[in-house]
């Protein structure tokens, strides 16, 4: 049974290894109280070597550390065991090693927790993992005075860059979803069109303007690719109306109606919608004190039909001319960037922060 607390001893203090180690934390550990002498000796010497190796910061006066350890010895006694033989025994002394840690600052107990050992010698290949033990309660970070505001979500003007995939769907119009041969006299001379999906990278740049603490409109300008049958450069301009959420200090989300004005500069292409009505969502979370990063995602269906020339096939030229709905899914990632503070008096909290 013992090998077993062993191996699960030595795991843990593995596990827990990789978040232990913090040079930044000042440790004092106080002289140890009962016991033998050189039960004292030995665990104030073992507890300062095993809290150095683990990387944290060991000093000899109590006043400039973050945590105190308190450590005593105590002696228990069992009223019967069992000998290697066998044997039921009248009564053993066990030792019980008292571990307790505080914050020096406030005085306040972190944990305290006992350990029972008969030998120090048994001691060695505990005691790293009673430290672990231990300064697991320790947060992984300190305060050291840095003020945590809400300016980076409550801007007056934000400027946003991001870095686009829109998918763009051209749906055949019904009333020529085949074209056919000069003069068809059989029915296989005709050729079914098929819609076109149109996944093309893009970027978009803007500018944004909370008038009100829920409430926000954003002007962009955005350049992708597209057209059913060739690729070409689509740009558009777009005005979203936004509704900022704020559920949290580091945590945004903007639900937003747009409207986009896109163009084409294809010369086979007769008609082009003029604008689309669509709606969309942006998360975002803080990214420094005056902006954040964000995920955009959208939706846009455009009013009118997208007529283009037949260069499907040139051995098919009828109909002439074809007409595509269209309408997109986007997805972008980018920074948007924040001036000038709406809620000045916001004083901000002080947070923990590892220097």
């Amino acid at each position: 049974m013992k090998k077993y607390a062993i191996f699960f001893g030595c795991l843990f203090s593995t596990v827990t290894l990789f978040a232990q180690l913090r040079d930044d934390i000042t440790v004092y550990v106080a002289p140890v109280v009962g016991g033998m002498p050189e039960q004292q000796m030995f665990f104030a010497e073992n507890f300062k070597m095993e809290l150095m190796g683990a990387n944290y910061t060991v000093v000899e006066n109590q006043a400039d550390s973050d945590y105190t350890m308190n450590l005593s010895i105590t002696q228990d006694v069992e009223a019967s065991y069992e000998d290697g033989y066998g044997r039921l025994t009248a009564e053993r002394i066990v030792n019980v090693l008292l571990v307790s840690l505080m914050s020096t600052e406030d005085a306040r107990e972190v944990l305290r927790f006992s350990w029972a050992f008969e030998t120090l010698a048994e001691m060695y290949e505990w005691n790293l993992h009673l430290i672990y033990q231990a300064m697991a309660n320790v947060p992984l970070t300190k305060l050291t005075g840095v003020v945590d505001t809400n300016h980076w979500r409550n801007k007056w003007v934000y400027l946003r860059g991001s870095f686009d995939y829109p998918i763009t769907f051209y749906a055949v119009n019904p009333a020529n979803s085949s074209i056919s041969l000069p003069n068809p006299t059989k029915k296989e001379d005709y050729a079914r069109l098929d819609h076109q999906i149109r996944p093309f990278p893009g970027v978009t740049l803007g500018v944004e303007f909370q008038f009100l603490n829920w409430m926000s409109v954003e002007g962009d300008f955005q350049v992708s690719f597209g057209e059913p049958l060739i690729t070409t450069l689509i740009p558009a301009i777009q005005v979203a109306l936004k509704f900022p959420l704020k559920p949290a200090r580091h945590f945004m989300i903007e639900p937003y109606g747009v409207v986009s004005f896109p163009s084409t500069t294809a010369t086979n292409t007769y008609e082009f919608p003029r604008y689309g009505l669509g709606g969309g969502m942006q998360i975002a979370v803080k990214g420094g004190e005056a902006g954040g990063f964000f995920v955009d995602i959208n939706y846009i269906h455009f009013m009118g039909d997208v007529v283009t020339a037949n260069t499907f096939d040139p051995s098919r030229p009828e109909p002439y001319r074809l007409r595509w709905s269209r309408f997109s899914l986007g997805l972008g990632v980018g920074y948007k960037i924040g001036f000038f503070n709406r809620n000045k008096d916001d004083p901000g909290r002080s947070i923990t922060v590892t220097p």
